[in-house]
């Protein structure tokens, strides 16, 4: 079990420009790669009511590809960013995986594609990401008071938001699904 908290902002600035702001911090590059998200509903709860959530994500990489499937709690009540419980686990058979959810009567509730660009800054993580269809995003996730530190630099350039990308998914029909790592 991991305590997962981040915050999420849309971009009014380019990946470039926030770069440019943080570079006295020393952001080092770890990866570039496409996230290719499927989430269902359990089949006896909404969990868009219990703000809970099920993923099945292959991740593209120049590594090759790798799967997760991924629980994640409801938020838990916080001023500034997001906080929640989540477990995660590698699944070596997406196929075999989204079969087995479907066989426990979870239905499928929809699939999206992200780009990503992921850095780190001494122990958190920024996330540039191109929600496929949609916009530029950043994710910022560690300790409360590291992302709060990351924020101040970058605050002209941002707009906070607090959904996730599977309720933007959800409202917006721009959302674009690549189902391949070609």
């Amino acid at each position: 079990m991991t305590l997962e908290i981040e915050a999420k902002f849309k971009l009014k600035c380019s990946f470039e420009h926030i770069l440019n702001k943080l570079s006295f911090l020393k952001p080092i590059y770890v990866d570039e790669y496409f996230e290719n998200d499927t989430y269902f509903n359990h089949p006896c709860r909404d969990f868009k009511s219990s703000d809970e959530a099920i993923r099945l994500r292959t991740i593209c990489s120049s590594g090759g590809e790798s799967y997760y499937l991924t629980y994640k709690g409801s938020r838990i009540p916080g001023l500034n960013v997001k906080k929640r419980i989540e477990y995660e686990t590698r699944v070596e058979n997406p196929v075999s995986m989204k079969n087995i959810l479907v066989n426990l009567g979870f239905t499928e509730l929809i699939s999206f594609s992200k780009k990503r660009k992921h850095y780190v800054i001494n122990k958190t993580h920024l996330y540039l990401d191109e929600l496929l269809g949609i916009g530029l995003f950043i994710e910022i996730e560690g300790l409360e008071d590291d992302i709060f530190r990351i924020i101040d630099f970058i605050k002209d350039c941002v707009e906070r938001i607090d959904k996730t990308y599977l309720e933007i998914c959800i409202e917006n029909s721009n959302c674009i699904y690549l189902n391949t790592c070609k």
